[in-house]
C-alpha cells in the first residue's frame, strides 16, 4: 500500500482593503477571529487561494474549496484519523484543525 503524500501549508492571509482598511498578506497568527480574509497557502506543491473564515476546519477547505477529496470525513471528533494531513510535517486531524493554525 503506498504512503498518502504530506500537505505542507503555508498560510498567510490577504486582509481585504474594502472591509478592514489593509491590502497587506500577513502571518494567520497576527489575524483575529472577526477579521475578513482570503487564505493563502501551499497544497502538495501547489499555492492556492480561498476565502474561508480563519476558523473553519481545514479538513472542508480541502474537500470543498479546493476539491481535495482524498481527506475523508470520519468521526469528526478527531477520534478516527480519517481526516489526518500534515501540516508543516506534524500529522494533524483536519475535522477539528482551524485553517489558520498555520
Amino acid at each position: 500500500m503506498s504512503r498518502a503524500k504530506s500537505l505542507p501549508l503555508e498560510i498567510y492571509f490577504k486582509v481585504e482593503e474594502d472591509k478592514c482598511g489593509s491590502s497587506d498578506w500577513i502571518p494567520a497568527r497576527r489575524t483575529g477571529e472577526g477579521r475578513c480574509a482570503m487564505i493563502r497557502f501551499t497544497v502538495n506543491g501547489k499555492k492556492v487561494e480561498v476565502d474561508a473564515v480563519p476558523s473553519t476546519p481545514l479538513l472542508w477547505v480541502l474537500r470543498e474549496d479546493l476539491q481535495l477529496t482524498g481527506t475523508k470525513y470520519g468521526c469528526g471528533m478527531a477520534l478516527c484519523g480519517a481526516c489526518t494531513v500534515h501540516l508543516e510535517g506534524q500529522a494533524v486531524r483536519s475535522c477539528v484543525t482551524p485553517v489558520s493554525r498555520a
